[in-house]
């Protein structure tokens, strides 16, 4: 939908967007965030050259549905509210960066990173159940 709002000489939001998505992805950690501005181009190109065409109505159903779905498989599943009610720079932003982690590591990209993270959780969550058990 945001494609079809036009600023500076054509350019679009959603352009616009991306462009500042993959700057801040590239800053974060590079070699993911140039994949990130690479998946972004290509999703703009194909809006620009009407190789993805939906009407409005589309949009907006694909839109409704997927916040439909953000929500009940946080409400079914999860059990907790979304974020996006705590930190919308982390739903909107940050989100899709995290899926993105999760497909290469789901594949097999960057295990030692992986490895990394998980060790870092791990700590963390120790760091936590221990600060709570000292308050009790």
């Amino acid at each position: 939908m945001l494609h079809r709002i036009k600023l500076y000489h054509g350019i679009s939001l959603t352009a616009l967007i991306s462009v500042l998505f993959f700057i801040f992805y590239c800053l974060l950690y590079l070699p993911t965030g140039l994949l990130a501005g690479f998946f972004l181009l290509s999703l703009n190109l194909a809006l620009v050259d009407h190789r993805i065409h939906l009407s409005f109505k589309q949009e907006l159903s694909l839109f409704v549905i997927g916040w439909i779905f953000q929500f009940a498989g946080h409400g079914v599943f999860e059990k907790k509210r979304p974020a996006l009610m705590d930190n919308l720079v982390q739903s909107l932003v940050l989100a899709p960066y995290f899926i993105m982690f999760e497909f290469l590591f789901k594949i097999g990209c960057m295990p030692q990173l992986k490895a990394n993270l998980e060790h870092d959780l791990e700590v963390k969550q120790k760091d936590l159940e221990n600060s709570r058990n000292k308050n009790e």
